[in-house]
């Protein structure tokens, strides 16, 4: 990692984790992760690759990665790569995940598939696979950190293949006909939730354990504090995609609906809500092929008839009341604060 953090030293980063550190890692996070994915990639053909980088990022998943690290007694050496990785997993779900909703934007850019074309956008998901093994081979204990990336990216799979299986229209193919959950739970709804985002936020947190051979306690409760804190996030997403402000979200408002989704908090509480004539009206929009505008702006005011906006703000306090609880194993550190910190940022999330 020589010429990448030249110059800075594991105290001067580590040893007070606070707004600017977070700052310098989300830079030297980017920076590891478009020099994994220079190895081996044509020159023309690196602009696309690194352009879904390049559009931002909070970066929460590896800055957990790294807070985790600390927390543990940790150094950035040994923990930029896991981190590095984790951020590449997600941008790679992202790739695949707007392929797969042909959606048009991400963080208010287009996305890669929109830019590039079908075809080089599927080659661009197969480089960050490989930029991911790369990570994990650069890690102290590569084995392990291997064994957290397959994991989490295996139950990703799980979850996207539910997540398309609770569409109610829009892909008629036979298997899809055949699968397709049109009688969906809130049971189904958080099985989805644990495996497509919670199982990505766990695995970011049990990283930064792994990579400082932390004790399985340590590992034990940074997993529970990922997988409640995925949860937060994703029901702040489902909210957010009905009733936030399109131009702070970056995507494209009520997607879900345009998408005929079930796989959303508000949107599956208020169909286990509503009187049977409102329920039958929005799955008949759901399950319309191609959503008109008047019709999106129906089923969003029929969705805030019911408690879904309340209950979904609700659930992700709860959830990450749980993250927080989590914490406790931990000893008193700065490293410490700041995930209490990260983990309140989910309570009042604009975009």
């Amino acid at each position: 990692m020589q010429g990448i953090i030249e110059g800075k030293n594991d105290s001067e980063i580590l040893d007070t984790v606070s707004s600017d550190t977070m700052e310098e890692w989300r830079n030297l996070i980017g920076e590891v992760m478009l020099d994994l994915l220079q190895k081996e990639t044509n020159p023309d053909f690196y602009d696309a690759v690194k352009y879904q980088v390049q559009t931002g990022g909070k970066r929460l998943r590896p800055l957990l990665t790294m807070t985790f690290s600390d927390a543990a007694g940790g150094k950035l050496e040994s923990t930029i790569y896991a981190a590095a990785g984790i951020e590449l997993i997600h941008t790679h779900s992202l790739i695949i995940d707007d392929i797969i909703d042909r959606s048009i934007l991400r963080r208010n850019q287009p996305t890669s598939w929109v830019k590039f074309g079908m075809p080089i956008a599927v080659l661009i998901a197969m480089k960050y696979r490989e930029a991911i093994v790369l990570a994990a081979q650069k890690t102290e204990y590569p084995t392990k950190i291997q064994k957290v990336f397959s994991r989490a990216m295996q139950r990703m799979l799980i979850g996207e293949r539910l997540d398309i299986l609770l569409e109610q229209t829009g892909r008629n193919n036979e298997y899809l006909i055949k699968n397709r959950l049109q009688d969906a739970t809130i049971d189904d709804y958080f099985t989805l939730c644990k495996n497509k985002t919670g199982a990505l936020v766990s695995a970011a947190c049990e990283a930064g354990v792994v990579c400082v051979n932390g004790n399985n306690e340590y590992v034990a409760a940074a997993k529970q504090f990922g997988m409640n804190a995925g949860i937060a996030l994703q029901i702040s997403d489902d909210y957010l995609d009905i009733f936030g402000n399109s131009q702070q979200f970056g995507k494209e408002h009520r997607k879900d609906i345009i998408e005929h989704k079930l796989g959303n908090f508000v949107i599956l509480y208020a169909l286990n809500q509503l009187s049977e004539p409102y329920k039958r009206r929005l799955l008949e929009i759901l399950q319309t092929d191609k959503i008109s505008e008047e019709e999106i702006t129906e089923a969003g005011h029929i969705i805030q008839m019911t408690d879904a906006p309340k209950v979904a703000k609700y659930k992700v306090t709860k959830f990450v009341n749980l993250a927080k609880d989590s914490l406790k194993f931990f000893p008193d550190s700065h490293a410490k604060k700041t995930l209490f910190t990260l983990a309140d940022t989910l309570l009042d999330r604009k975009h």
